[in-house]
């Protein structure tokens, strides 16, 4: 049994099936994290102040046009002042509201 509360895809039939699922995590982790930011009452300046990163990065972020390394991840987890498990965990909500 999975630790996350859905199945990732055994295997993808094509590239185009790749890349939409891939958008689809990366834009359920830009809404977790905005969230998250509008939560911890920070600006996208102050956060990426916060987590050493440039503020369109974290605008880039949230609009799900990037994904974070691990590094940014944990970065972006601790300037939020959250686990970074809680991070995971809404973006795998925001998954399931899709």
């Amino acid at each position: 049994m999975s630790a996350l509360p859905f199945s990732l895809p055994q295997a993808f039939v094509s590239q185009d099936e790749r890349r939409h699922y891939t958008g689809a995590v990366k834009c359920a982790f830009g809404v977790a994290l905005r969230k998250a930011r509008i939560a911890a009452g920070l600006t996208q300046e102050v956060l990426a102040r916060k987590a050493c990163v440039d503020w369109t990065y974290v605008s880039l972020l949230e609009r799900g046009l990037r994904q974070p390394t691990i590094f940014t991840f944990l970065a972006l987890s601790d300037a939020l002042r959250l686990q970074p498990t809680l991070l995971i965990t809404e973006t795998c909500a925001e998954l399931l509201r899709r």
